[in-house]
């Protein structure tokens, strides 16, 4: 099974200018002429209160030519970011849906089950060229019934990756046998496989098209029906990870793999469109990749035969019909990636180098009586996970569709009996233990481990399964908007580092604007400080690049001599960019590396950075998760607008009874570069001098070293800080940075107000 990375067309192209606007109706089809390098962000479909079912098709006039799909509800696409165009990631970032090959063709079925279910109200299209020609396009808008889906396609002539289809060729003569009306070997199989696949698209009910490549091989088998039938699995794996450059709003989960052909169903468009090709370079759909590949083994009909009816089966007889379901249905998801071939399940979806959960292993745990337990098999230890999958019967999947499933006989008991039971035989059998049914308290299964001569040609639990792992028809709530938790974030595996993030008040008709400042040090350990400016749109803090520096996370410089004193570092020696995704950031691989000894049970956000040729992940936590029993809370971004180039950062927290307070300053060193500096106090009283530290940090990229940071005295602070009834409140500091770069930096009395409004008395 490989496991490619998505390469999305949209990191194609730069920016992008704006064209014209109009609504898309259903049945009547829309001309658009694109210009060469352009994107339009107007078009909209006016979706009527019942639709259950919306399909929208885009074709351009040169099917050659680069033409991608991005749709959203509620609100439209930006026509600009920043200082200048939004850039083709910065709306891939913002869409729901999106349909994105290196051709001209684009499909998006949106149902209610979708993430984003389809819902009455305006839906919001972008349509981006990125040919260096005008682009003619078509735009078609169709709606259908909740119970409308693709069927399964099976590619019979795919050699790609060595697959032997000779099989399917066969031209022994065969009679017809019960419902197969094959005349050859060759065609029984085919008309077999077909008919697999048509009882599997009929109980799942694809939004795309899924395409299984069918082969044949000589594995090992015996007269006496021991051995391999066949075997199967997905093609690709995907995952909704922005910092991956994978967006795949679609997902019903962030940070976790999903097989190609859940993706492609809960992305209501098929692979190929997703950014996937042969090469691993951009592709059309007119070659498309398999979602799954299946494998036959030539030796059951050499030494004993399948049998290829549609319905019923010849005594001793494996049925070819249920054998290709049960693999099919591997590949379709009912698999886990944990690597049990060491016998200690070190690993799983491994993307990038980074061990993500998997749809299906993300529900298994370990459910044992003696002892207690109720765990999550993925978060075990090693060997605790031997334990678990040899464990015979303690093995369980806890999807919530599976518990309640007609065909779970432990439905109505308790959690964690309740749970289904999974195949756990005493010796590791890698491909057989985890990714099977128990036959034991669930027999005649498709999922089972083995397929009897009676195998049903039903999915049976393994429909539940399967719905919980990703292919649920149920109608889906919109979700709601993740609410932010203001304040000062850090990553506990790196104390030390950190960033504050506030709501920027007083802008008439801005409500979703937010003022980042990341606390870090340079590579020799020095204070050092860069700033973003940007919305949070479905959770995600997206700023804009600056269209001068093409930077979204902005280095100040500080210049006495210059009006304004503070510019921009836009040297072409500096490259900072920011996103930080505030949702399930519990389940990223970053934040389950156990480090720091973090608890995962408040809100959890993952920040992906770029500074001068670095590039990390860091698992971000709130330092307060919430501010109480304080008399005044004081927590903001204070500022002098007529005196830019430096700023406090305060964060106010209860202290035994008192208020404390603690903050960051940031200021420039004499060479004009960002500095800042700490002040802590557990009794804050206002007009009171303190002493500023600086912190002796460590690289970005360094391990953190053992002990408490050390702490240097480099100046003093005091401030008066007021509520707005209460008078104007000021803050006098005098420090001197100590390095080779050196510095004073000195204000007095300065009046200084906040960027966001703190919460003051508890409102």
């Amino acid at each position: 099974m490989s496991r490619r990375r998505i390469a999305a067309s949209l990191l194609a192209l730069g920016s992008l200018s704006s064209a014209g606007a109009v609504e898309l109706q259903a049945g009547q089809p829309l001309a658009i002429d694109l210009p060469a390098s352009s994107f339009t962000r107007s078009v909209f479909i006016d979706v009527p209160a019942g639709a259950e079912r919306l399909t929208i098709e885009l074709d351009a006039g040169n099917a050659a030519q680069n033409v991608d799909l991005l749709a959203r509800f509620d609100r439209a696409f930006p026509a600009s970011a920043g200082n200048g165009t939004p850039e083709p990631l910065f709306l891939a970032d913002q869409s729901h849906f999106l349909s994105a090959s290196s051709g001209g063709s684009e499909r998006i079925v949106i149902s209610r089950s979708s993430r984003q279910p389809l819902r009455e109200g305006t839906l919001h299209l972008a349509l981006l060229n990125f040919s260096s020609s005008a682009a003619p396009v078509t735009l078609r808008a169709s709606y259908g019934s909740a119970d409308d889906y693709l069927p399964i396609e099976v590619l019979f002539d795919d050699t790609s990756d060595g697959c032997d289809v000779a099989g399917w060729n066969d031209s022994t003569a065969k009679a017809p046998v019960r419902g197969n009306t094959g005349t050859t070997l060759g065609q029984q199989r085919r008309l077999a496989l077909i008919e697999a696949a048509r009882l599997l698209s009929a109980e799942l009910q694809p939004n795309a098209v899924i395409r299984v490549q069918a082969c044949w091989e000589t594995l090992e088998y015996t007269a006496n029906g021991g051995g391999t039938l066949a075997h199967a699995g997905p093609t690709y794996l995907f995952i909704n990870d922005g910092s991956l450059e994978q967006r795949l709003p679609t997902l019903d989960a962030r940070h976790v793999a999903q097989t190609g052909a859940v993706a492609a169903h809960q992305s209501g468009t098929e692979t190929c469109r997703l950014g996937v090709s042969r090469s691993g370079a951009q592709d059309s759909c007119a070659n498309p990749v398999p979602d799954v590949q299946a494998a036959f083994n030539y030796k059951v009909d050499q030494v004993k035969s399948f049998d290829y009816g549609f319905t019923g089966t010849s005594p001793g007889e494996s049925s070819f019909v249920s054998t290709a379901m049960h693999e099919i249905a591997h590949g379709l998801g009912f698999l886990a990636l944990l690597d049990l071939s060491t016998n200690v399940g070190r690993q799983h979806a491994f993307i990038n180098g980074q061990p993500y959960d998997d749809a299906y292993g993300r529900h298994v745990r370990w459910a044992s009586a003696f002892p207690q337990r109720d765990e999550e098999l993925l978060r075990l230890p090693e060997q605790d996970r031997v334990t678990a999958v040899t464990s015979l019967s303690y093995l369980r999947f806890s999807g919530s569709n599976s518990l309640a499933s007609q065909a779970n006989p432990f439905r109505t008991f308790p959690a964690p009996d309740s749970y289904v039971q999974l195949h756990a035989p005493a010796s590791i059998v890698p491909g057989s233990t985890l990714s099977h049914l128990s036959s034991v308290p669930t027999p005649g299964q498709l999922m089972n481990a083995s397929i009897s001569a009676s195998a049903p040609r039903t999915l049976g639990l393994a429909l539940d399964v399967l719905r919980d792992v990703g292919w649920d028809p149920a109608p889906k709530a919109t979700p709601a908007a993740p609410q932010l938790l203001q304040g000062q974030y850090f990553d506990p595996a790196r104390n030390g580092h950190g960033f504050d993030i506030r709501r920027v008040d007083g802008i008439p008709g801005v409500d979703n604007l937010y003022f980042l400042v990341l606390y870090t040090y340079d590579a020799s350990g020095r204070p050092e400080f860069y700033s973003a400016v940007g919305e949070i749109i479905d959770g995600i803090f997206m700023p804009a690049r600056d269209s001068a520096s093409g930077d979204s996370l902005l280095r100040s410089l500080y210049d006495a001599e210059r009006s304004p004193p503070t510019y921009t570092d836009t040297s072409p020696t500096f490259d900072g960019q920011v996103r930080i995704d505030f949702v399930d950031g519990a389940r990223h691989p970053v934040c389950q590396d156990g480090a720091g000894g973090r608890p995962l049970d408040g809100t959890t956000a993952v920040m992906h950075w770029e500074l001068a040729g670095e590039e990390r992940q860091w698992c971000m936590q709130p330092i307060l998760p919430v501010v109480e029993n304080v008399e005044i809370d004081f927590g903001s971004h204070w500022y002098v607008p007529a005196d830019p180039g430096w700023g406090v950062s305060i964060m106010s927290f209860p202290a035994g009874g008192n208020d404390g307070i603690g903050l960051q300053l940031y200021f420039p060193d004499a060479t004009g570069r960002g500095r800042w500096a700490l002040m802590n106090t557990t009794n804050f009283v206002p007009g009171e001098v303190y002493p500023l530290y600086e912190v002796g940090g460590y690289c970005r990229d360094c391990d953190k070293p053992d002990g408490e940071l050390q702490l240097t005295t480099i100046g003093t602070i005091s401030l008066d800080l007021r509520a707005p009834d209460e008078g104007t409140s000021t803050v006098s500091f005098d420090v001197s940075y100590p390095g080779p770069e050196g510095g004073r930096f000195v204000r007095t009395d300065a009046p200084i107000e906040p960027a966001s409004t703190p919460a003051y008395r508890g409102e």
